[in-house]
């Protein structure tokens, strides 16, 4: 194409990149959402809105391509007005239903990834007071912050073309992905790159080992992925907000150390590695664009089960700290480094902790509700996703985990588990970590009372099976 500039994928995105090679065909790089406004809409009014985003947010429009050597780069389409295509299922007896069987098998549909739009909005109507829409995109355009930014930005642009349309302000560009792209090789050359590759490198002098809670035990593999999700009690959520408050900590460090515990002490690994995802926005701009900034960081923890709690937490909260000033680093940079230095070919982490707290903006003049959608697909075998993301005091916790690898069942006793563990451990910081409850009272009844035997031979068929499987 004459005049087309074309750019490098940045670091996040080749890692999309990737992951999408090995897994082509499937949805495993799809992000989706629904935003319904509990309002009369003008649906004229609400497809211009969706325009004027896409118009004015360029990371929106980037296609991927190849080069003459067959590497990936990428470039900014030109704007085109969208006719938005209107679902409606105000037509069916019941509307939510119809609308979430629909929306869960357009989640799943891959996307065409070279020369074409990563993205597709549909406009959904459930009744006259209950429109919105749903929006899917490819991962390599976009992060789950860019998808809170989306969804306050189209209700921002739909209200004040109800205020004003010909308001001229509507039409400002906001902050360019290209300018992420070229802070990104800037950043490659410096002086900070060599500051957090020694970081990296000294973090991972001696050779990892990747943590597993189950390993697999034959050589097929599948990305299908299911999806469990729990809501923390009341009271674990007071005491963890009177903890956190009391010790001057976020609640993420906090999840960490206990999930690091539980790993601890069903494996008696010491050396764990858990992902973190790390949102990778800098600065304002960068919180302002539209783009897949979000990298993953293998945080590498040591657990001495004759630590306290406080003395863990802590302890994890530096290596959080110290990690995210190093953040910049490419994932794939330390993975190489790793693999070539100690011969290794496995992924530095199977387990991922995802803390999600990306909030839409609800200060405008009509009322809105969102859903996030779940694409069935995961490279890694088990994530736990802390959703706090609304300030209602309701902590969603949702695990992701491979079909062919958990039993449901074994999901369960692992959020009971790492729970009871969290939950104890607020109660007794200062106690060593392996004299810390990990029972729930429904499992120690059983034990005195069902089974008069120790901890090690209950239950036998289940979570004991992730024990001697995960050794």
């Amino acid at each position: 194409m004459s005049g087309t500039i074309y750019y490098p994928l940045t670091s996040p995105q080749l890692s999309i990149w990737y992951t999408e090679r090995m897994y082509s065909g499937t949805s495993i790089s799809n992000v989706a959402g629904t935003l319904r406004i509990k309002d009369k809409v003008d649906i004229e009014n609400l497809k211009k809105a969706i325009n004027l985003y896409i118009k004015n947010n360029d990371g929106v429009r980037l296609r991927i391509c190849l080069d003459y050597n067959g590497n990936p780069q990428q470039y900014v389409a030109d704007y085109e007005y969208k006719d938005i295509e209107v679902k409606d299922f105000s037509v069916f007896e019941d509307p939510v239903k119809a609308m979430q069987e629909w929306d869960k098998k357009e989640t799943i549909k891959p996307f065409e990834l070279l020369d074409s739009e990563l993205f597709r909005f549909i406009i959904i109507k459930l009744n006259d007071t209950d429109i919105g829409f749903y929006v899917i995109t490819h991962h390599i355009i976009s992060d789950a912050w860019n998808m809170s930014l989306l969804g306050s930005s189209i209700v921002d642009y739909y209200c004040r073309l109800k205020k004003d349309p010909s308001d001229e302000n509507l039409n400002d560009p906001m902050p360019s992905y290209t300018a992420f792209i070229e802070n990104e090789q800037l950043y490659l050359k410096s002086e900070r790159y060599k500051k957090d590759k020694d970081y990296w490198e000294k973090t991972f002098e001696t050779a990892p080992e990747t943590t597993f809670i189950k390993v697999r035990q034959t050589n097929e593999f599948s990305t299908k992925t299911k999806r469990k999700t729990f809501i923390a009690p009341k009271k674990f959520i007071n005491k963890l907000r009177e903890y956190c408050h009391e010790n001057k900590i976020t609640p993420y460090p906090l999840f960490l150390s206990a999930l690091a515990m539980y790993i601890n002490r069903i494996t008696e690994k010491e050396d764990i590695i858990i992902g973190t995802p790390i949102l990778n926005r800098l600065n304002r701009a960068d919180k302002n664009t539209a783009g897949m900034f979000v990298s993953t960081v293998p945080l590498r923890i040591s657990v001495n089960s004759n630590d306290s709690f406080s003395d863990l937490s802590q302890k994890v909260l530096d290596l959080c700290v110290s990690s995210y000033r190093h953040q910049r680093y490419p994932y794939d940079h330390i993975l190489k480094y790793v693999r070539e230095k100690h011969n290794i070919k496995e992924n530095l982490y199977d387990i991922v902790l995802s803390y999600q707290n990306s909030k839409f903006d609800k200060s405008f003049d009509v009322e809105y509700i969102t859903r996030w959608h779940f694409n069935e697909n995961q490279s890694n075998s088990f994530t736990m996703h802390i959703n706090d993301r609304d300030n209602e005091g309701i902590l969603i916790i949702d695990y992701d985990y491979h079909s062919d690898l958990y039993y449901d069942k074994e999901i369960e006793f692992i959020h009971q588990h790492v729970l009871t563990l969290l939950w104890h451990a607020l109660d007794n910081p200062k106690k060593q970590i392996c004299k810390i409850e990990m029972l729930t009272e429904n499992e120690k009844k059983k034990i005195l009372y069902d089974f008069n035997d120790t901890y090690v031979d209950y239950p036998r068929e289940n979570h004991s099976s992730i024990v001697r499987r995960a050794g």
